[in-house]
C-alpha cells in the first residue's frame, strides 16, 4: 500500500438489513457499497474504519427502531 493511500475496511451487512437504511447510510457516510471478497451474495459498505465504524452504529440503531416497529404491529396491513 503507498503512503498516501487509505486503508480501507469492508462492513459485512448482514443479510436481511432493508435496502432503505442500506441507502440512508449510503447517504449519510463517505461509504461504498461492494461485496466481500469471493461472495457476490454478500454485501459490504467500504470505506475508512471511522466510516465504517459510524455506519455499522447507525445501521444497528435503525434496525432496532425497525424490529421495534415491527413488535408494535407495524408492517401489518388488511387487505
Amino acid at each position: 500500500m503507498r503512503e498516501d493511500e487509505e486503508e480501507l475496511y469492508d462492513l459485512l451487512l448482514p443479510y436481511g438489513v432493508p435496502i432503505d437504511i442500506i441507502g440512508e447510510a449510503l447517504e449519510r457516510f463517505d461509504v461504498i457499497p461492494g461485496y466481500a471478497d469471493g461472495d457476490e451474495r454478500r454485501p459490504t459498505l467500504r470505506g475508512s474504519l471511522e466510516e465504517v465504524t459510524k455506519a455499522k452504529e447507525y445501521i444497528y440503531r435503525r434496525m432496532k427502531e425497525y424490529i421495534a416497529e415491527m413488535e408494535r404491529g407495524g408492517g401489518i396491513r388488511r387487505r
